[in-house]
């Protein structure tokens, strides 16, 4: 569910690969910046999408990883 907007539903895709470049804000972003998925868990502007659902499964899966 939507983190603002009640009855609203979420799909979200994502992608992995490797980078050639350090990726700069473009567009419509204004900032980037680098966190370690252990780290942002503890961050408070992480996006509940990613603090409840993105995250662990990237953890999970960098521990499985290694």
């Amino acid at each position: 569910m939507a983190a603002n907007e009640p009855d609203t539903g979420l799909r979200a895709h994502l992608f992995a690969g490797r980078l050639e470049h350090t990726p700069r804000p473009q567009a419509e972003l204004e900032e980037i910046i680098w966190v370690d998925p252990h780290e942002a868990l503890q961050r408070k502007d992480i996006a509940p999408l990613l603090r409840e659902h993105v995250l662990p499964q990237a953890i999970e899966r960098l521990t499985q990883a290694s």
